[in-house]
Order: C-alpha cells, then structure tokens, then sequence
C-alpha cells in the first residue's frame, strides 16, 4: 500500500513540474510591426501632408509637408510652412527626388535618385536658395565620389575619388565653366602631386 502511495506521489510532483516547466517557456509571439501610412509618419514628425495625382492614375505622385507657423504680421494666426517635398518623376510608384527647404521656404537641399532604382545618387546642397555643391555616389557605398562646387549656378571645382576608395584623389578648377588646371594625388596621402592644365586646341582642331 505504501508503494503504491509513493508511486502515486511521485506521478503527480512530476506531472506538476513538467506541466509547470512549460507554461514558463512559452512566449507569446511578438507583435508584427505596422508600417505606417505617409500620412501617420508626417503626424508623427508633426507635420502634415498634402498629396497630388498629376497624372491622373489614381495614384500620388507628389506628397508635400507643411508645418502650422505664426504669421510674422499676425502671430495669433497660424499660416502654413513647407518643410519638405518628395516627387515621384516617372509614375512608377517611387519617390525620385526629395527636397528640402529652410524656415524662409527656399530650398536647403535636394536628393535624387538619378536612375531610378529606389537608392539616391546625388545630393544638392543649397544656400539661401543658390547650390553651393552636389555630391553624387556612384557605387552606393554612403560616400561621395563626385563632389560639383559652385558659385553663383557656376562649377567652379570638381572633386573626385577615382579608385573608389574613400578619398579625394583628383582636383579640377573651373573659371567661367572652362577647365583651368588638375590637380592629381599620385601616392595617396591626400595631397597634390602633380597638376596639369589642359591641352590647347589647335586652330585646325577647333575647326
């Protein structure tokens, strides 16, 4: 009779462990995360957001966002601000160029997605609504390989990274949109070593 007590203690602290064991190993699944709608992620930066169909595809092609300011003339009235704009340029459901623009509505910068394969490939950089230079990545490793100066809309240096390897290696100088000299880094240090001005054409050549 005892043994069969024993026995029967035994079955039921086991079966309470096990089923005890478990319950504390099973995990609820986490919860899928819910992208969010243009129009939550503009609330969510406090912005809100207007879109435009310019081609008539039942389809945005144009999100603009706006911030509520106080009028300068009238503070206790509220007037709409411009933060940013995306444009989605040849329809196909990606947005190809963002701009950005500062607290006097002129445009601070502008990224550009050049062939249209949803990753940016040139960013402008603007002050007081003039570019002041462009820089492009052409192997979509986040660095620049082709830095465009400018002054007053004009080129005036030109930097490259031709081995693609992070750095500067080529200097091109730029006076009224003609090339005036090139300046080469030969041994990688970052410096000058060797510059060059261009070829005169010859007279037969320009002909």
């Amino acid at each position: 009779m005892h043994r069969i007590l024993f026995i029967l203690s035994f079955i039921t602290v086991a079966s309470c462990g096990l089923f005890g064991s478990s319950e504390k190993e099973v995990q609820a699944e986490p919860e899928e995360e819910v992208a969010l709608t243009r129009e939550e992620a503009a609330k969510a930066e406090g912005l809100f957001l207007k879109q435009f169909d310019l081609n008539r595809d039942n389809r945005p092609d144009v999100y603009k966002y706006f911030r509520l300011v106080a009028s300068e003339n009238a503070p206790e009235i509220q007037v709409e601000q411009i933060v940013r704009k995306e444009i989605d340029i040849n329809y196909d459901g990606k947005v190809d160029i963002i701009r950005f623009y500062d607290e006097n509505q002129q445009i601070s910068a502008e990224k550009t997605d050049l062939d249209f394969d949803g990753r940016i490939d040139s960013t402008s950089n603007y002050k007081n609504g003039g570019l002041t230079h462009k820089e492009i990545d052409t192997n979509y490793d986040d660095k620049a390989d082709i830095i465009k100066h400018y002054k007053k809309g004009k080129v005036i240096r030109i930097e490259t990274d031709t081995s693609l390897n992070g750095f500067i290696d080529r200097w091109e100088y730029y006076e009224n949109d003609k090339l005036v000299r090139t300046g080469l880094d030969t041994d990688g240090d970052g410096n000058v070593d060797v510059w060059e001005k261009p070829k005169e054409k010859k007279a037969e050549e320009s002909e």
